[in-house]
């Protein structure tokens, strides 16, 4: 879904803020974008709902 839908904007100092930290995150741990993906898609279902996103996130960063 795109930011704009979500009232979001992609300049918002905070987003930015939060994709740098996952990034970081997923480098420091050696994981991809897919291999975080399968990691978070607990349920195998190929899609990630937002427990497993959120769950999934707060297990590599923490967000203030």
């Amino acid at each position: 879904m795109p930011l704009k839908k979500l009232g979001l904007e992609r300049s918002d100092p905070k987003i930015e803020q939060i994709s740098k930290q996952i990034l970081s995150s997923l480098r420091k741990l050696g994981y991809s974008y897919a291999g975080m993906f399968s990691k978070f898609d607990t349920d195998g279902d190929k899609m990630l709902n937002f427990v497993e996103f959120s769950k999934g996130i707060r297990s590599l960063i923490s967000i203030n």
